[in-house]
């Protein structure tokens, strides 16, 4: 299973590096810069839009997998799958529904921080927004925020 792991990791690193690349191409041809000044502490023009470029590369594979394991599970006759992997599949096809969710926020934030980058939102704003796309993910049912406060964890 290691190998796998190893894989997708590698997998998952070579697209978001492709992608990043891709944006900040596109990012200066379309001059979708920050430029220094004001509390700005980079010296020269940086390229925006990078988170949307590691969040797609992290999603669409989490998607296609989920996509695939459902798929799997709903006609087993189209791909013969070896015995020891039938749970983690159905385990997998079974929580799709909710991964769904979780990539709808993630989406939902990376466009708040692309709309952060382009227009500026002021802070209070932006920090109400990430909590308003969190609350709405942690009230799907199944979806539990588990954060660790002090020495005990906390469960939302």
């Amino acid at each position: 299973m290691r190998p796998v792991l190893t894989l997708a990791f590698c997998g998952v690193f070579a697209a978001s590096a492709v992608l990043v690349l891709t944006v900040r191409r596109y990012a200066r041809k379309w001059g979708v810069m920050d430029h220094p000044g004001g509390r700005k502490i980079h010296p020269n023009a940086v390229a925006l839009g990078g988170g949307i470029a590691i969040f797609l590369a992290s999603a669409i594979p989490l998607f296609l997998v989920g996509a695939a394991c459902r798929a799997l599970v709903a006609w087993p006759d189209l791909l013969s799958i070896p015995p020891a992997l039938h749970r983690y599949v159905q385990g997998a096809a079974s929580q799709f529904s909710l991964l769904c969710y979780i990539l709808a926020g993630g989406l939902a934030i990376a466009v708040l921080g692309l709309w952060d980058d382009l227009k500026g939102l002021n802070p209070p704003l932006k920090l109400l927004g990430q909590f308003i796309i969190a609350g709405g993910i942690a009230a799907v049912p199944g979806v539990r925020i588990t954060i660790f406060v002090g020495i005990a964890w906390v469960h939302i």
